[in-house]
């Protein structure tokens, strides 16, 4: 992170860990929503980025810590077991913009 922000970096991301089975981190599981949430705001905080914060995979959480950009996600992923991500861990627009608009962006009042 200190790196990143000596860099100036103008995005930055955080990733949530997903076990996979034989790696060394296996038996630590799934980082939670909550823990991946920490890490992004910290990364928001340390690194700085001047145009954009993202997570993968955004929780409404992780909006709360400053990230700031979404991805709708279709097609194969290798971190998940479906070919067709979008029929398990993947998002499409309209549930991205969804998200967006349930966390207060681009409303009016």
């Amino acid at each position: 992170m200190i790196r990143a922000r000596d860099y100036n970096v103008k995005v930055m991301a955080v990733m949530r860990r997903t076990p996979v089975k034989g790696t060394p981190l296996y038996e630590n599981g799934q980082i939670s929503a909550i823990e991946l949430t920490k890490i992004a705001a910290v990364a928001r905080l340390v690194t700085r980025p001047q145009r954009a914060m993202n997570a993968h995979e955004v929780t409404q959480m992780t909006l709360l810590a400053g990230i700031n950009q979404l991805y709708a996600e279709y097609g194969a992923n290798p971190r998940d077991t479906e070919v067709q991500t979008e029929k398990n861990r993947g998002f499409s627009v309209t549930q991205t913009w969804s998200m967006l608009r349930e966390a207060g962006y681009g409303t009016t009042k």
